[in-house]
């Protein structure tokens, strides 16, 4: 997030994917540790619904920053994000429809599968974006704003 904010320059769009992804860390950081879930099979209670809450902000805020990315760093990227936007909304929801089976301990064949690829889906695209401000920051080697 520092990077990509540092990276900015006059560009305000990009300076916002980077206080998102800042924000998101923060909110990882610390609400997102005292959200844990709770054993499957056991009722979730405050804690199952505090992780939901925390889960949906984060998710909010990086759907935003997705959003916002994509229109900033041309028609490859774009195409890149939109595709992990949907992989992100497709197996979201479908991992979200085990909520109940998960609550109650019941079996889920694949979810496990679902969530590592919805996951480190979301996950690779902070690393395509680091890499996509690194190789624009390469190509534009005209001073950067610090803010």
């Amino acid at each position: 997030g520092l990077g990509v904010r540092r990276s900015a320059g006059r560009r305000p769009r990009v300076r916002s994917v980077g206080t998102l992804v800042i924000v998101l860390a923060v909110l990882a950081l610390t609400a997102g540790q005292a959200a844990a879930m709770r054993p499957r099979g056991t009722p979730q209670g405050l804690a199952g619904a505090m992780h939901l809450g925390e889960g949906a902000v984060a998710m909010l805020l990086l759907l935003l920053a997705m959003g916002l990315a994509s229109t900033a760093f041309g028609a490859r990227f774009r195409r890149y994000t939109w595709a992990t936007i949907a992989l992100v909304l497709a197996l979201g929801g479908w991992t979200a429809r085990a909520a109940g089976i998960v609550e109650a301990g019941g079996p889920t064949p694949w979810l496990g599968v679902q969530e590592r690829v919805w996951w480190y889906g979301y996950q690779l695209w902070f690393a395509v974006l680091a890499l996509t401000v690194l190789r624009q920051s390469a190509a534009d080697p005209s001073p950067r704003s610090s803010a």
